[in-house]
């Protein structure tokens, strides 16, 4: 088979299977529906979700315990995502993603096939539940936003994602720190040619009342890098 042929019989057998999962949740959607209006006025009646299952294999984990996970938990639709990719490209997600309605409940076997990290995990739950999707992990049984202790959930991953972000904030100014004292230098490397130590000394005495701006041109230095060297050694105005 020629390559031309190849790429669009893929091409139509992606189609294909996106217009099929596309049915499948449809049917799936019709039948949620028709048992709720049948069983709605049932003293004790709960109604049914939508729960939709996601799967996505990793180069250490496959699919099919996943499958069967969701499956038990009463998934009536399964997005795989069976190709290996970098975290940010999943087309099962985001075909998912574009399917999805209020009231829907998305289902995964545990939170490290939704997420990679807490922020993540935060902002996907925060763009789900501001368009009234809800959440939920078999797994990890306490992520389930279709719970009374939905908001104190909520409460919780956020900040927790504000204290990792303080966390690494903190690290990075104690690296930065340990870094300068160990004489390590950040910022632009200097052009070829140019001579800081002499363009702080022509500021510091400068008789001649030169700007900054000039002072840096004829040293051959940037005007921001003299700036900060200048700020470093609190030298700025003196």
């Amino acid at each position: 088979m020629e390559t031309g042929m190849k790429v669009h019989y893929k091409t139509v057998q992606a189609a294909e299977k996106k217009a099929e999962i596309e049915g499948q949740l449809n049917d799936y959607r019709q039948s949620i529906e028709e048992y709720n209006a049948k069983y709605k006025n049932r003293v004790g009646f709960k109604p049914k979700r939508v729960l939709i299952g996601y799967a996505r294999r990793s180069e250490y984990r496959g699919i099919d315990e996943q499958v069967e996970v969701l499956e038990n938990t009463g998934c009536g639709v399964i997005f795989k995502e069976t190709t290996l990719s970098a975290d940010t490209a999943r087309g099962q997600y985001d075909h998912m993603n574009a399917l999805l309605q209020p009231k829907d409940v998305v289902v995964v076997s545990d939170l490290t096939r939704l997420a990679w990290s807490t922020v993540n995990l935060t902002v996907l739950v925060d763009e789900f539940t501001n368009k009234g999707i809800d959440l939920m992990s078999v797994k990890d049984a306490w992520f389930n936003t279709t719970s009374v202790n939905r908001d104190f959930l909520l409460s919780v991953m956020r900040g927790i994602n504000v204290f990792e972000n303080e966390l690494k904030s903190d690290k990075t100014r104690a690296g930065l720190a340990k870094a300068k004292q160990s004489g390590t230098k950040f910022g632009r490397a200097l052009k070829e040619g140019a001579d800081i130590e002499k363009a702080i000394d022509l500021y510091v005495n400068n008789v001649d009342g030169l700007p900054i701006g000039e002072i840096a041109r004829i040293c051959n230095v940037s005007r921001t890098t003299l700036w900060r060297r200048l700020r470093d050694r609190d030298l700025l105005n003196k």
